[in-house]
């Protein structure tokens, strides 16, 4: 008895055929309670799709010797990864440091708040730059106010090695203006103190 080729037509209702490995594709809803009837007898039945709501996504071949896990990502030179931190800057922890404020008709606090003491710690630490060594001490800067507060005149008195360190702190004082003076002020003498490490 000769074999009957099956209908091309006899596809059982709701199923769905694979999609071309370009694609992707989502099943429509089913009605729930209903189940899809059984083919017909000689019918080939149509693979089963994804069940619902999932996407077909076309599986990727496997390359013979290749472990299941994705490739990753090449690792980062080791010279990136080992360098070492950068060196810091020499003598950053320079400072000097307001003491004692000497003068009559004003207050030391107001004295001290129109210093630009940020200043005068740049001031030191290019001084170290250049020198390429420490030097540390003591001196006093020498103010000169007017009756409005304002610094018209600065000097500065100290070792010698601070001389240049001296003069660009006055220099960094000038124009500055002191609050809160009383009638009779002339000036302040400031303590500094000048600490390498």
């Amino acid at each position: 008895m000769p074999a009957v080729a099956p209908d091309p037509r006899a596809v059982a209702p709701n199923t769905y055929t694979t999609p071309p490995p370009a694609t992707l594709a989502v099943r429509g809803t089913k009605p729930e309670g209903t189940t899809a009837a059984p083919p017909p007898s000689g019918a080939v039945p149509a693979p089963g799709g994804p069940a619902f709501g999932v996407l077909a996504v076309p599986e990727v071949p496997k390359i013979a010797g290749a472990s299941g896990s994705l490739p990753q990502a090449p690792a980062p030179p080791a010279s990136a990864a080992s360098a070492p931190p950068a060196a810091p800057e020499p003598f950053d922890h320079a400072k000097v440091v307001v003491g004692q404020v000497r003068g009559e008709h004003l207050t030391a606090a107001d004295v001290v708040a129109a210093l630009p003491g940020g200043s005068f710690d740049g001031c030191y630490k290019d001084d170290l730059r250049k020198r390429k060594s420490v030097i540390a001490g003591q001196g006093v800067l020498h103010l000169v106010l007017d009756d409005a507060g304002h610094i018209g005149g600065a000097s500065f008195a100290g070792a010698p090695d601070l001389a240049t360190v001296g003069q660009c702190i006055a220099d960094a004082s000038l124009g500055r203006n002191v609050r809160h003076v009383e009638s009779g002020v002339t000036g302040a003498d400031v303590s500094l103190t000048f600490r390498a490490e």
